[in-house]
């Protein structure tokens, strides 16, 4: 959020001590683990969730970069052309994903640590993801989300506030005229931004299609 000042929680004085003044001692093989996951995460998020999604027209995921509390998800629009019936042309697919199971930060440090001799290719080959894909002719909804994002009137980023270890909700528009990403930090100031507002809807809208698709199935 622009002009908004990002509080991230501090380590206690005692393990600043240990990490800072008391180089004789050694860190344990969780502190090794939680260390190979961090940097390792911004990557493996980035092959299962893109920012960029190939030939989505609007895309939304859901990030947590501070205590990795929240699973990922992310859902995109695209429009295709037929695909053997699957899709009429034109038609918009809804394609979505989560986080099964928990974050990817938290299944990484348990992947790692039951095995530090993976690779990060192999440990994404592991990582648990649900992945669904919704055609407006099966889910009218795709459609009506769609039309309601081009009606959507965005105002400015606010300039001043606190955000507390809040998710980043990252938007990935490709139009006719031009592109855009924009970052918001999803705290309770934010939810009534227009574009949080839309895609937590989408989102209910998205995942209630699929779960009434999946009974009748």
């Amino acid at each position: 959020m622009l002009g908004a000042v990002r509080i991230r929680r501090v380590l206690p004085a005692t393990i600043l001590c240990f990490a800072m003044l008391c180089p004789a001692i050694s860190f344990s093989q969780d502190d090794s683990d939680d260390k190979w996951s961090l940097r390792e995460w911004p990557k493996l998020v980035e092959r299962l969730f893109p920012q960029k999604p190939d030939n989505s027209i609007v895309a939304m995921r859901i990030v947590d970069d501070g205590w990795h509390k929240f699973p990922e998800y992310s859902f995109s629009l695209v429009i295709r052309v037929a695909e053997k019936g699957n899709s009429s042309p034109g038609g918009v697919v809804a394609e979505v994903r989560e986080a099964r199971g928990g974050s990817i930060y938290k299944q990484i440090v348990a992947l790692h640590r039951r095995n530090p001799a993976l690779t990060g290719n192999a440990i994404q080959k592991l990582v648990l993801v649900n992945r669904f894909r919704l055609p407006e002719k099966d889910c009218p909804d795709v459609r009506t989300q769609f039309e309601k994002f081009k009606q959507l009137r965005m105002a400015p980023l606010q300039f001043q506030g606190a955000i507390l270890d809040a998710p980043r909700t990252d938007f990935w528009i490709n139009a006719g005229d031009g592109s855009m990403l924009i970052s918001i930090d999803a705290g309770p100031g934010s939810q009534d931004y227009p574009l949080l507002v839309w895609a937590n809807e989408t989102r209910r809208s998205l995942d209630s299609c699929h779960a009434q698709l999946t009974k009748t199935q």
